[in-house]
């Protein structure tokens, strides 16, 4: 049987949850594998048993999740569900900036952090259900539900690969503008070291401008 799909302004707080799982998603699939991989030198075994441990949870993770929503309700887990992803990324980012700067080990207690962080965003995913019990109870009539979640599932797939796409053209230009600038203060700071070298016949003072001209431009 042929789905359609249902577009209602009633259910627009809906769609924009949708539309943010999306960028959570292209988030998750992307920021996560990158501080394991290329911070942390981890390779496609220790994603896969992070996955699988994430899976396991998963297991006794959702019937807890029904539970915590009947004694809750649905608005305050939603609420849980979006500052989990806040705080989980504020860590990521906390993480991977004292590991760019050497303030932590690539080893030991922090890695365990890192993976144990992993499995938790992994359990985004499940919260999912959440999104779908929202839509139970708002829904105008009880055949709404499933095309309404068919195309929420669309937008939120339509998000994900548009943010993807969209970062990608921003990291190219970015680093191709950054690129540009490095390559003309190298130069410059080159010419000034050849005329400071060429022109200036006091020692002392040769040294001092050769060092400030190395000072300013580190790839020299």
């Amino acid at each position: 049987r042929r789905i359609k799909l249902v577009f209602n302004r009633a259910y627009r707080y809906y769609y924009a949850l949708a539309i943010v799982f999306g960028v959570q998603k292209q988030i998750m699939m992307v920021f996560a594998p990158w501080v394991l991989i290329d911070l942390l030198g981890k390779k496609a075994d220790t994603l896969a048993l992070l996955t699988i441990i994430g899976s396991f949870i998963g297991i006794f993770f959702i019937p807890a999740l029904g539970r915590w929503v009947d004694r809750f309700g649905i608005r305050k887990m939603l609420y849980v569900d979006a500052f989990s992803f806040i705080v989980v990324y504020i860590l990521y980012g906390i993480l991977s900036a004292r590991f760019n700067l050497g303030f932590f080990a690539r080893t030991g207690l922090p890695v365990l952090f890192v993976f144990a962080l992993f499995v938790i965003d992994r359990m985004s995913m499940q919260m999912g259900l959440i999104r779908s019990l929202y839509l139970r109870t708002i829904a105008l009539k009880p055949e709404d539900i499933g095309p309404t979640l068919t195309l929420g599932q669309s937008m939120d797939h339509f998000v994900s690969i548009t943010c993807a796409a969209l970062m990608s053209l921003i990291n190219y230009f970015v680093r191709a503008r950054l690129s540009s600038r490095m390559i003309g203060q190298h130069l410059v700071s080159r010419h000034l070291f050849q005329v400071a070298r060429l022109s200036l016949a006091d020692g002392q003072l040769q040294v001092k401008l050769m060092s400030f001209c190395y000072m300013s431009c580190p790839l020299m």
